[in-house]
């Protein structure tokens, strides 16, 4: 199975940072897993703050964190 579409936003953030190959280069299930916490922000400015991370940690090739915060 292949893993969904990068969204343009996204797309974007990631080349201005440099960080696009690097999170292509991230497991199939990873990056789904990513594209869907990124899809299920039901506000714009969290969306953009997910997006924001998302971009920051792929250039130091870390994949964002999905499991709960305790």
């Amino acid at each position: 199975m292949r893993a969904p579409r990068t969204p343009p936003d996204l797309a974007r953030e990631l080349e201005a940072r440099g960080s696009a190959r690097q999170f292509a280069r991230f497991p199939p299930a990873s990056r789904r897993a990513i594209l869907e916490w990124i899809e299920s922000a039901r506000r714009a400015d969290t969306r953009a703050r997910r997006i924001a991370e998302t971009a920051r940690l792929a250039a130091m090739n870390i994949r964002v964190p999905l499991w709960p915060k305790m």
